[in-house]
């Protein structure tokens, strides 16, 4: 579907700016001060991005909703979007103009 402007482009490509959908990725230093967790200490069995079952010797980081995920997966998921994948709680952007 093309936009209205007239122009051939589609007025809602802007929103792919800064990741899929308008999402706007975490800073960096979000991503490394997320907290590391043991298996144990999740309230989660499995990781809601990848939803593999967490074991003993995963690792995993907390984000600041205290929802656990694996430190890979959750790390590839705040480059695209600074929101938790479940609740949707943000961490600080990695473009300051989105604060």
């Amino acid at each position: 579907m093309r936009g209205g402007n007239g122009d051939g482009h589609d007025d809602r490509s802007s929103g792919y700016r800064y990741g899929s959908f308008g999402a706007v990725p975490a800073s960096e230093e979000a991503i490394a001060g997320l907290e590391e967790a043991a298996v144990e200490e999740t309230r989660e069995a499995e990781c809601a991005v990848c939803k593999e079952s967490f074991e003993v010797g995963d690792k995993i980081r907390k984000m600041p909703c205290s929802r656990g995920y694996h430190e890979s997966c959750i790390f590839r998921w705040l480059r695209i979007s600074r929101t938790c994948p479940l609740c949707r709680f943000p961490v600080s952007a990695a473009d300051d103009r989105t604060e």
